[in-house]
């Protein structure tokens, strides 16, 4: 819908596959884009433990169409496109290798938790869904228009479409966003419009600030808040609950790549962020102001920018994995 398009390499595919087989590391892809957008991207990005959209407001782990789990499936099927690389079902033979179709299933407790009524409620789900879960066409859900939706967010979306406020409600279910482009119909001033990130919020409510761009979804939800929960969620739990079995945390356990202003929160809860490019004067700041937390892999003299760069990033967290905790076997 932004009409931006994105690159990815085949060696990024094959690092964050590597981290997952190799090494047992859980891979999360946390987007602040749509879930149908989402959804049509899926195909091309590395496959993951788990993938959230709307900037943490929805949570969906990958169904092997295979298993106990995924028989009866008639939902959403992700097939990846071939990379260089990839292995593929006529290659190693592996049972769940690199093109194998996995389906979604959403995680309903996170959900919940959205749904309530001081969040963002249950109405802006209806309608959404009808891809994800497979619904035919005779009977798939009618979205529901934003002032008819109930719930804590929708209601201020509301009182700012009554401000004359243009809001970007399409495919979003717990979120919403304020696009400084579409404030055209004279009603709005630049002065409005930079109001929206400093103005005093609902209690319950949150927002972001990127491109031009400013989200609100519930404060319970967002990128840092998606990722402490799954984190949390998971890890193992031991039988017993010892000292040396500690909760895992963000700030201990987690690293994360990514170059946004709205990756900023999760990416300081993070033991250690990358950031293949700096896209703005404020990360630009922040990545000063934070130069042992935060680390900038592009570097033109040496060749290492756009694709080139992520590689990198993904090479130094690996050679980090591989330090610290060696290479996992198939039966770890």
């Amino acid at each position: 819908s932004t009409g931006l398009q994105g690159i990815i390499s085949s060696r990024t595919l094959a690092l964050c596959r590597d981290l997952r087989q190799k090494y047992g590391v859980k891979v999360v892809l946390v987007s602040g884009a749509r879930t149908s957008t989402l959804l049509t991207r899926l195909a091309f990005l590395p496959k993951a433990d788990a993938y959230a959209s709307e900037g943490g407001g929805r949570i969906f782990y990958p169904v092997d169409l295979n298993s106990m789990e995924g028989d009866g499936y008639n939902g959403f099927v992700v097939h990846p496109v071939k990379y260089d690389g990839a292995s593929d079902d006529d290659g190693d033979g592996q049972k769940n290798n690199d093109l194998t179709p996995f389906g979604l299933r959403e995680d309903m407790t996170w959900r919940t938790k959205m749904e309530e009524t001081d969040a963002a409620g249950k109405d802006g789900y209806r309608g959404m869904d009808n891809e994800i879960r497979g619904i035919s066409d005779d009977k798939k859900e009618a979205v529901v228009p934003v002032p008819e939706r109930e719930g804590k967010l929708w209601e201020f979306a509301q009182t700012l479409l009554d401000r004359g406020f243009v809001i970007d409600s399409k495919g979003y279910s717990a979120c919403f966003r304020v696009n400084r482009k579409h404030q055209t119909n004279g009603r709005i001033t630049n002065e409005d419009f930079d109001s929206l990130s400093k103005m005093d919020l609902p209690i319950g409510l949150a927002s972001s600030t990127n491109l031009g761009c400013v989200d609100f979804y519930p404060e319970d939800s967002g990128k840092k808040n998606c990722c402490s929960y799954l984190v949390k969620s998971m890890q193992s739990e031991p039988a017993d609950q010892t000292d040396s079995c500690k909760s895992l945390t963000l700030p201990e356990n987690a690293v994360c790549m990514c170059d946004d202003d709205n990756d900023l929160e999760m990416a300081l809860a993070c033991s250690h962020a990358y950031l293949p490019s700096v896209t703005s004067s404020s990360m630009a700041h922040t990545v000063r102001e934070n130069e042992g937390k935060l680390t900038v892999t592009e570097d033109i003299s040496k060749g290492l920018l756009e694709t080139i760069a992520t590689d990198e990033a993904l090479r130094i967290i690996l050679a980090r994995v591989k330090e610290e905790y060696g290479t996992v076997t198939d039966e770890s």
